[in-house]
């Protein structure tokens, strides 16, 4: 983990990334933070929890089983946040790992629960957000048990309808690696979508 502190970074940043899209400037003290690949942001015994609102950059949420294989749960990306759930006060014990170098705004929640709680700025942002990650995760179980209808439902939902990375799309469709590949090649053996180039498939 690296705190931006570079003034002409932070400037850029703040001009792409104002606060106030987020929540009420001033309301609360923040960071502007970089983390790089493979570096653990949460973990379940993580004790002073921070709201994280991804500007750039994924993480992947996953649970591990007794026998240490992980269990997907989500890929957050930009525009996304972490510890939302925690803010609320709920506890998941989940793992939260960066998959690309990211960039992210952090808040303390133990210093600015309250004040983003009374936030209406914030209240709107988290709320639109936790919509969309309701109806997206309604959608694709709803009348997709098969996985590969899963697989083409989470294409078709994709600006490029693209899987650039087979390992982020498990968990996105929370499922292993092993049943996503069986029916990318089906998928691939029917003519519904098409290899593009190692873990790359697009839908035809």
């Amino acid at each position: 983990m690296q705190l931006i502190t570079d003034k002409s970074k932070l400037d850029n940043l703040r001009k792409a990334h104002p606060v106030s899209d987020y929540f009420t400037d001033g309301i609360c003290a923040y960071q502007y933070r970089t983390y790089d690949k493979y570096e653990l942001i949460q973990t379940p015994d993580t004790k002073d929890h921070n709201l994280f609102i991804l500007l750039s950059g994924s993480a992947q949420i996953y649970s591990l089983s007794s026998d240490g294989t992980k269990n997907p749960i989500a890929t957050i990306n930009a525009g996304m946040t972490i510890g939302e759930v925690e803010l609320f006060g709920y506890y998941v014990p989940f793992f939260a790992e960066v998959a690309r170098k990211t960039e992210c705004i952090v808040v303390s929640m133990s210093e600015c629960r309250r004040a983003l709680l009374d936030d209406v700025v914030f209240l709107r942002f988290i709320s639109a957000l936790l919509a969309e990650k309701l109806a997206f995760g309604a959608s694709m179980d709803y009348g997709t048990s098969d996985m590969a209808d899963r697989v083409i439902y989470y294409l078709t939902s994709k600006p490029d309808h693209m899987i650039t990375h087979v390992e982020e799309a498990t968990y996105d469709l929370r499922c292993s690696r092993s049943s996503l590949q069986r029916s990318l090649a089906q998928l691939c053996e029917d003519g519904t979508i098409e290899k593009l180039g190692k873990g790359a498939y697009h839908l035809v």
